[in-house]
């Protein structure tokens, strides 16, 4: 089991949400994620929520 401190994971959600941001996807976009699963493919959906 990974763990990571929330603080981890804010940071990695918010990088996730810059880089979707940068390129291109907007408020309303479909953003699809292919990865095995781990907290960092769940704190980049959640930075796709931002």
């Amino acid at each position: 089991m990974e763990r990571v401190t929330a603080a981890t994971a804010d940071g990695w959600q918010r990088r996730a949400a810059g880089a979707l941001a940068a390129a291109g996807a907007r408020v309303g976009d479909r953003v699809v994620l292919s990865a095995p699963s781990s907290v960092a493919l769940l704190c980049g959906a959640l930075g796709a929520l931002r």
